[in-house]
């Protein structure tokens, strides 16, 4: 995968982002943690990435995805999809 190029990280509410190939495994149901440390794929057969992205509100990663914008970036990346591809929210609070 390489980058796409298309001008998402100027949307709203768009804090950063980044990807990386997962190193424990190629299937998008991972692998169990017991076993994740005893396994790892050599990097020329790494093919399971994934996409961090940061945004404010899921409310504006939900109207940044209405976009055309964000609709060509996913036009963009579609060949690179496979079975299991999907999208989770994750919210993070900051303890003090």
């Amino acid at each position: 995968m390489h980058k796409t190029f298309t001008d998402t990280y100027r949307m709203q509410g768009f804090t950063g982002g980044n990807w990386t190939y997962a190193i424990n495994t190629n299937d998008t149901n991972g692998v169990p943690l017991d076993l994740a440390k005893e396994h790892l794929v050599p990097e020329q057969e790494r093919r399971l990435a994934c996409y961090y992205l940061g945004w404010e509100s899921i409310e504006l990663h939900q109207d940044a995805s209405a976009t055309p914008v964000f609709t060509e970036e996913m036009d963009k990346l579609q060949p690179w999809f496979g079975p299991g591809t999907g999208a989770f929210y994750v919210s993070f609070k900051k303890h003090t």
